[in-house]
């Protein structure tokens, strides 16, 4: 999903993994008695909250591209072909890391997850 990168603004592709914001247990809810993980909305993408927008499906990501302790997001740089990842170590750090050039990410992100 194209967007801005929290990084430095510039145009990206996001991997979209739902989950992966809010993985952790503590952002869990049950249904039925069962665990599950909490998701973000295609909202959770866009840096400005849309009127009456939500962010994840439990509420408790509150604004774009917010990451709850254990979470991350995953982006890549088209024309660079630069993958970074930015994961929330604790409430209140986050580290942002680069994983290095793919040549998959020219093509587009889903032609590189098949």
């Amino acid at each position: 999903m194209a967007g801005h990168s929290p990084r430095d603004d510039a145009r990206v592709e996001f991997l979209v993994e739902p989950c992966d914001p809010c993985q952790s247990a503590e952002s869990a809810y049950t249904v039925n008695d069962v665990a599950v993980s909490d998701f973000v909305t295609p909202d959770y993408f866009f840096p400005v909250r849309a009127s009456g927008g939500r962010h994840s499906y439990s509420g408790r990501i509150t604004r774009g591209q917010e990451l709850l302790p254990g979470g991350c997001l995953s982006w890549a740089e088209p024309i660079t072909g630069v993958w970074w990842q930015r994961e929330m170590t604790d409430a209140k750090r986050s580290a942002t890391k680069s994983s290095g050039r793919s040549t998959c990410s020219r093509a587009g992100i889903a032609a590189c997850v098949k």
